[in-house]
Parts: structure tokens; C-alpha cells; sequence
């Protein structure tokens, strides 16, 4: 990832494949900051070569046991075409892989162009963490509020998406529930993917009916995968 300014504004360049693209604006970034999630973030996006050529870009760090997205989607698309080929009936009135986004380009991160990103390999020199390691004390735990989110090109206070209020009892209950032992992280790598369909967040959308539509077509999907 390469910071530049254009315009005035900071945007970010980002390789994934053989392809660079230039990131346009933030689409979500919700919960990105969260030490143990996924550190998640889409943004709408062109590529360098041409920028009417326009792309949802997604940068996550996934468990390294998982399959990568790009991979499982374009098997999925495979599998759609072979059971059509056989004849079998899918639910929903448009082609079933419509209901799944289209893989433009996709890969692991690498560092200094060779390296694999990964939280174990490279972050932490593929050592673990020390057998004593404590956590925080929590006893001072106070209602959390949203964070602070101008990252990645964006002037915002706040993130892309919807992060859910936590209550004092919420906090409370989590404090209580925090585990006395360390427990195993999972190593996680760098992966980014770039889909040709740029969309919203379900949180962004202002027409019922849109939402609605939203839901049946991710419902229509699961079904198609399980056909598949």
C-alpha cells in the first residue's frame, strides 16, 4: 500500500495481483479497529491504467486456515455452470451466479514484493506469545463508544457501516466473561480482493423495499450455493 495526494486529497494505491488500483472513497469500515477481528475494510476504487474503470477493493485479514474468498467464489461460479449444464433448477428469477460477486483480481499482500503477510511469520518473527502474558485490568471499563475512524483516505470521525451502541451493562457482562487465561490467537494473513460490483452497505440503504430485496437476494444465494 502506497499513500499518495491527489487533488488535495490522501488516497491509497493498492497491488493485488499483477494490477495497482487508487482508492476512491471508503465504502465500510466498520469494527476494522477491533485487535481480534478482521481488520476490514472496502473502498471504492480504479485502476492506475484506467480510471473509468471503476472497483470495490477489499483489504482483510483472514485466518490462515480459512479458504481465501476468491478462491471459494470462483469455485461456487464453477460448480453454478456444471449443475445448469445437468439441468437443475435453480430458485430466483435472474441467473443464479448473479447473485454473487464477480472477481476481478485477488491475492495475499506481500511485504518487500516476496514475503507472505502474516501476523505470525512476519509480525512476530514466528515466535507465540509468552506462556505467562496477563491481560488488562477491566476493572475500570467504561461504556464503549464508536471509534475514531479517519483512516485510508477519509476525513470522517466515524466509520462506513453500522457499529452497534455497547450499554454500561453490555460492557459489564463482557468484563465479567473475560477469560483469566491467555487464550491462542489465530494467525491471520493479508488478503485483498477486487470485485467489478461496486455496492452499499444494507446500513446505508434508505428504501425498505431496497433492504428487502437485499435480504432475498442473500437468501436466493445460500440456496444456490447449497444446490451447488
Amino acid at each position: 500500500m502506497t499513500r499518495i495526494q491527489v487533488d488535495g486529497h490522501i488516497q491509497y494505491k493498492f497491488q493485488v495481483g499483477n494490477e495497482l488500483y487508487i482508492t476512491i472513497k471508503t465504502l465500510a469500515d466498520s469494527a476494522a479497529n477491533f485487535i481480534r477481528g478482521r481488520g476490514t475494510r472496502v473502498f471504492q476504487a480504479h485502476k492506475q491504467s484506467d480510471p473509468h474503470h471503476i472497483v470495490a477493493l477489499k483489504d482483510v485479514w483472514l485466518e490462515d486456515d480459512r479458504t481465501l474468498e476468491g478462491v471459494l467464489l470462483e469455485s461456487m461460479r464453477a460448480n453454478i455452470a456444471e449443475r445448469q449444464a445437468q439441468g437443475t433448477v435453480f430458485p430466483g428469477c435472474k441467473d443464479p451466479s448473479a447473485y454473487f460477486l464477480t472477481v476481478e483480481a485477488h491475492g495475499r499482500v506481500k511485504v518487500d514484493g516476496e514475503t507472505n503477510d502474516h501476523t505470525v511469520d512476519v509480525m512476530m518473527r514466528g515466535m507465540g506469545l509468552p506462556s505467562d502474558l496477563e491481560y488488562l485490568p477491566t476493572s475500570s471499563w467504561t461504556a464503549p463508544s464508536f471509534r475514531d475512524s479517519r483512516v485510508m483516505g477519509s476525513d470522517r470521525g466515524y466509520s462506513v457501516g453500522h457499529t452497534p451502541q455497547i450499554s454500561s451493562d453490555m460492557a459489564e457482562a463482557m468484563r465479567a466473561h473475560v477469560p483469566r487465561e491467555t487464550l491462542p490467537f489465530q494467525g491471520r494473513i493479508h488478503y485483498r480482493i477486487v470485485f467489478s460490483e461496486v455496492g452499499q452497505t444494507v446500513h446505508d440503504l434508505r428504501q425498505l423495499s431496497h433492504v428487502y430485496q437485499c435480504l432475498s437476494d442473500a437468501t436466493i444465494g445460500v440456496f444456490s450455493y447449497r444446490l451447488s
